[in-house]
């Protein structure tokens, strides 16, 4: 079977005998999913529509219908009109590219929520024209084509594969330049409630080189400050933290030199302090930023050494030892409780005892609690229940 979400020159004509030799209801109702889903995939799924009317005049009437989908969204609705645009029927004020055919010039769509779909579509234009009013004309000259369209169907594709991360990013960088693909995810950080680490990872993900992470650190200026700042712990993280690791012989590292990390620099305060501190240790802050060591040592905790770590004291002892032993990193936190989860194998009491000793230690540590108990809430170490006592 075809899937004709990868449809392309490779496999067209593949893809038509498919379509002709399966059951005509079953392909319809895969039209209905790209017609809601896929945006992106606009151009070659109207030429093979127009391809199989041209063979089956059957398939007229049951693409006709098509048009009397019902959407539940205004962004599933946007998609339905660019598919009806494009294969030609009559839709008013919808901007689009038109593939021309003489199959459907006589169907009319009704707009329901034309007023809606067109402030939707206004927005994203603003938002391209603000891209290229406030950045450098690097990013202007690759964007010259870009387009209200262009970024809905990048934003379709970021949101539709949140499932499967690593299919999103052969999708996008199979349709889109990089400069466009930053561009689709910084809208959907600075003006969508999308998880904002799914984000995060499409970004370092992408930053695979030098060239693609100036790109990225050119959009910095207009991106919302909080998911930067988070944005920045990662970058550390994934890149500079662990150049040791790499092959000396690797090149075009991304923020591998000192001029890169200096200008990510400009973009570190307080505030970001403040978040890096959830996520990197004392040790790498002391490495990253020794000039906000004021900031970040304030209220710091002592950590304790891994080999420190007794199994044989009592619980409570433990316990707080245990908090000790990756404080107040997150991802050093979590690294340790999958390390140590047999030990940390907790009854109902031992949870409360457990409970009642990290919030003690990491009392004034509000967002690093918060996301350390959503972890040890899911992966079952914590039961959620007590979190209301």
């Amino acid at each position: 079977m075809v899937n004709l979400l990868n449809l392309n020159a490779l496999n067209y004509e593949e893809a038509l005998s498919f379509c002709k030799n399966t059951d005509k209801k079953d392909v319809i109702n895969i039209f209905k999913d790209c017609f809601l889903y896929a945006p992106h995939k606009v151009d070659s799924i109207s030429r093979l529509i127009v391809d199989l009317c041209h063979d089956n005049s059957g398939f007229i009437q049951d693409i006709k219908d098509l048009t009397k989908l019902t959407c539940s969204s205004v962004k599933t609705y946007v998609s339905f009109l660019i598919y009806c645009k494009s294969l030609n029927c009559k839709v008013s004020q919808i901007k689009v590219k038109v593939v021309e055919n003489d199959f459907f010039k006589d169907e009319k769509i009704e707009i329901v929520n034309e007023v809606e779909v067109n402030e939707f579509l206004n927005d994203l234009e603003i938002f391209i024209d603000n891209i290229r009013m406030n950045l450098d004309g690097d990013i202007k000259s690759n964007l010259v084509n870009f387009n209200e369209i262009s970024l809905f169907k990048i934003i379709s594709i970021i949101e539709n594969y949140q499932f499967d991360i690593y299919e999103c990013l052969d999708v996008l960088h199979k349709e889109y330049s990089t400069y466009e693909i930053f561009i689709g995810i910084l809208f959907l950080i600075n003006n969508s409630s999308i998880n904002s680490f799914y984000l995060i990872n499409l970004y370092l993900r992408s930053i695979y080189n030098e060239e693609n992470s100036k790109i990225l650190l050119k959009i910095f200026p207009i991106m919302k400050k909080d998911t930067r700042d988070r944005l920045i712990a990662f970058i550390y993280e994934w890149f500079i933290n662990r150049r040791k690791f790499k092959n000396l012989q690797e090149e075009n590292i991304p923020f591998e030199t000192p001029e890169e990390i200096l200008e990510l620099k400009k973009f570190i305060d307080k505030d970001t302090v403040e978040e890096l501190r959830k996520f990197l240790s004392l040790q790498s802050l002391e490495l990253f930023i020794p000039e906000f060591k004021s900031i970040y040592e304030v209220g710091s905790i002592n950590s304790i050494k891994k080999e420190d770590l007794d199994f044989n004291k009592n619980k409570k002892d433990f316990y707080r030892d245990f908090c000790l032993l990756g404080s107040p990193s997150v991802s050093h936190f979590l690294s340790y409780l999958e390390i140590y989860k047999n030990e940390m194998k907790m009854d109902e009491e031992q949870q409360k005892i457990f409970l009642e000793i990290f919030c003690e230690i990491f009392s004034n540590r509000t967002s690093f609690k918060k996301i350390v108990i959503d972890k040890m809430v899911k992966f079952n170490f914590i039961k959620s229940e007590l979190l209301l006592k």
